[in-house]
């Protein structure tokens, strides 16, 4: 995820023709760097949990990136946040943070109780530059005045942005014995064709057929599709070899892998070789899709 500033002018975002957008929230295809700005991400837990946790990356980037504040809670419609469901979120006690240049970051655990298929929404402020020129981008919830306005349930003046992903992974604290099933793959895998923020991938699919499973044993879903992504080529992030170890190996109670690769090695054979620093500043790319992992 490439944070630093804008080195080549941004072609601006085409809205998707598939998108989940029941209130008609404006969407802004502008190319403008977000600034000062409220950024809400809304996403799927597979699993039921006592707490969660969030991991945010700063791993593209080339500059420290400052979150000054953050809030999660049970999601609502068209971005909303239900009522008595919000809590702050705070790394090491404190509410705000900053990210080194090429880092990932922990919160400290939440106290909120989630069931297995529920949205989260999950609004970050970050008072600095967040460029809008971002392969890892998703469509967001981004609120109109600049400011902190996290804590509010509706945003004011609400509108679709797409925005870069800071908020890479959901790790939640089961309440049942849970396993954990990575998709370690490309745009397949990561949800391409599929009507954006509507949670209608084959991996969201997998995962609400196995939580309607019988029986007392649960299985978490972990999304790792990159789009773009080769097995041994560096194309969009870090090939699957190079991010096997952090993607599928480190994950906290995986029992078993999908893997989905290998069209862009065959599509994109031919094409001339990308440096990791031409592609990405120098460092390695998380990629765009939230995960939803086990294990606190």
């Amino acid at each position: 995820m490439p944070l630093g500033p804008a080195s080549a002018p941004a072609s601006p975002p085409t809205p998707p023709r598939l998108l989940e957008n029941p209130g008609q929230v404006p969407v802004d295809t502008g190319t403008g760097d977000l600034v000062n700005a409220t950024i809400r991400q809304v996403v799927r837990v597979s699993v039921a949990g006592s707490a969660v946790r969030l991991r945010l990356s700063n791993e593209g980037g080339v500059d420290v990136l400052a979150i000054g504040a953050m809030h999660v809670g049970l999601a609502g419609p068209d971005g909303s946040v239900l009522p008595d469901t919000d809590h702050i979120v705070t790394f090491a006690g404190l509410p705000g943070t900053n990210i080194p240049a090429g880092a990932p970051l922990l919160s400290d655990p939440i106290m909120l109780p989630v069931k297995a298929l529920d949205r989260l929404a999950i609004s970050l402020y970050a008072p600095g530059r967040l460029p809008v020129r971002n392969v890892r981008a998703l469509w967001q919830y981004v609120a109109g005045p600049s400011g902190d306005s996290g804590a509010m349930p509706v945003l004011s003046k609400v509108r679709l942005v797409n925005a870069p992903v800071i908020l890479t992974q959901v790790e939640v604290a089961p309440t049942q014995p849970t396993s954990v099933v990575v998709a370690l793959g490309d745009s397949i895998t990561e949800g391409y064709g599929s009507t954006n923020n509507a949670f209608r991938g084959w991996t969201d699919r997998l995962a609400e057929r196995l939580a309607a499973r019988p029986g007392r044993q649960r299985w978490a879903v972990l999304n790792a599709g990159i789009g773009g992504n080769r097995l041994l080529g560096y194309g969009a992030g870090p090939n699957a070899l190079a991010r096997f170890d952090r993607d599928v190996l480190s994950v906290p109670g995986v029992k078993a892998v999908i893997l989905l690769e290998g069209i862009n090695d065959i599509g994109r054979s031919f094409s001339p070789p990308r440096s990791k620093r031409s592609c990405n500043g120098g460092r390695p790319d998380r990629g765009g899709q939230t995960d939803h992992r086990a294990g606190a």
